[in-house]
């Protein structure tokens, strides 16, 4: 949204879609772009100027490994208390 308004191009439904990456849902779109419409100087102060790159596969990979790790130490705690 920011960058279509910096390039003075209008901010629709279309040109929303097409720009972002990932899936978002229609009506969260639809929101934005009320809000913006209403008032687009405080839509886009929240708006981070840089956004976070996702984390590198590996770092994803080792934080789900700890995840599993972890829920499968409570796993067994509940399993032996109710054993």
């Amino acid at each position: 949204m920011a960058k279509l308004h910096r390039q003075g191009q209008e901010v629709t439904l279309a040109k929303l879609k097409a720009a972002a990456t990932g899936r978002h849902p229609m009506p969260a779109l639809i929101q934005a772009i009320k809000a913006y419409q209403a008032d687009p100087e405080g839509v886009l102060a929240q708006v981070p100027e840089s956004p976070q790159p996702p984390p590198a596969e590996e770092d994803r990979l080792s934080q789900l490994e700890r995840q599993v790790q972890e829920l499968t130490a409570r796993l067994a705690a509940l399993e032996s208390k109710l054993g």
